[in-house]
């Protein structure tokens, strides 16, 4: 027998809010108006960030580049006007050009651009400084030259004075000591000083080596002057032709000489033997020698001159003896001439 199939009720019921639930709906979303206003403005203002940084880079590049112009066109045009810098002036103008374009630049700007400016003005300084102290290199070490070669001029000139107004070899020493006590003195004194001077400009090219080299040529010069001087002095007021006379002025510069040499009677107006190379050795020896040598050959060159004097003295006359004997026989010969005759 068939059986009936029959329907069940529900026992529980699904409604929409149920279903919803389990598929993992969601409640319709109600917007935030505050939220989404802070959500605005801080999008603005990260736009207006970037919009200020890339206005900001634009300024520091021209800044930056146009700096770099003026400095290098500063820079150029002093050097290249062969003046030396004038360091004082050049920092006011450029103290002004970075004051005049930081006068309404913001500090945030200001900053950066002082700082890279201030690097830009210390080698632009720095450059002119060597350049500036090159230039006073020069001048002084010019100057000195002047000075050194006037100075040594001017006791030439005191030598020749004294050649034309002394009497006597002694008056002659005595004049040239005490030019050599008083003038020579500071001269020496004060070279040591504008040595210095040459040596702090010379960014170490000169050291106290060349500073001591310079004076013992100095010294040199001074003393083989004073010597020649001295040598001549025994020939003063000497007739060549008075061979006694002449022999004892030769025999007395040459003894000065001899007494240089050994260091004897007070001869030398330097005691060399203070001075010593870098190696500690004495310079002294080779010194004397060539001022002796120098003497001697001031001593012959006034011999020669004395006896091409007595020679041209010699042939003057033995001219005018001839002179004479040609015109004696002129007159002879006018005398016995036929027409003379005939008219007596």
């Amino acid at each position: 027998m068939a059986r009936e199939i029959q329907r069940t009720r529900r026992t529980s019921m699904v409604t929409p809010s149920s279903t919803a639930a389990r598929m993992g709906v969601v409640d319709v979303y109600t917007p935030n108006l505050s939220q989404m206003a802070n959500v605005v403005a801080d999008t603005m203002n990260t736009l207006a960030e970037n919009q200020v940084k890339v206005l900001d880079a634009k300024w520091q590049n021209q800044f930056e580049t146009e700096t770099n112009k003026y400095f290098s066109n500063k820079v150029n045009t002093i050097l290249q006007s062969g003046e030396k810098p004038d360091l004082e002036k050049f920092q006011e103008e450029t103290d002004g050009y970075i004051n005049g374009v930081l006068a309404n630049v913001p500090e945030r700007l200001s900053i950066n651009a002082e700082s890279f400016y201030n690097q830009k003005n210390l080698n632009a300084f720095e450059i002119l400084r060597k350049q500036a102290n090159v230039m006073e290199y020069n001048e002084n070490t010019a100057l000195y030259g002047e000075w050194l070669n006037q100075s040594l001029a001017s006791f030439d000139d005191h030598i020749a004075q004294l050649q034309l107004t002394t009497q006597s070899p002694q008056e002659m020493i005595d004049g040239i000591d005490t030019y050599s006590g008083n003038d020579l003195t500071k001269l020496l004194g004060s070279h040591g000083e504008k040595f210095d001077a040459i040596i702090a400009l010379s960014g170490g090219k000169k050291t106290e080596t060349d500073k001591k080299a310079a004076e013992l040529l100095l010294l040199k010069e001074v003393e083989q002057k004073r010597v020649n001087a001295i040598v001549s002095s025994f020939f003063q007021n000497v007739d060549p032709t008075d061979v006694e006379s002449y022999n004892a002025a030769s025999i007395a510069a040459e003894e000065y000489l001899s007494n240089y040499l050994s260091n004897q009677g007070g001869a030398r107006g330097v005691n060399y033997d203070v001075f010593e190379d870098e190696t500690g050795r004495k310079v002294g020896a080779e010194v004397v020698e060539s001022i002796v040598d120098s003497g001697v050959k001031t001593r012959n060159r006034i011999q020669n001159l004395n006896a091409d004097r007595i020679a041209n003295n010699e042939a003057q006359n033995k001219l005018a003896i001839k002179q004479q004997y040609n015109d004696i026989e002129s007159y002879l010969k006018d005398l016995t001439s036929p027409d003379v005759l005939m008219s007596n």
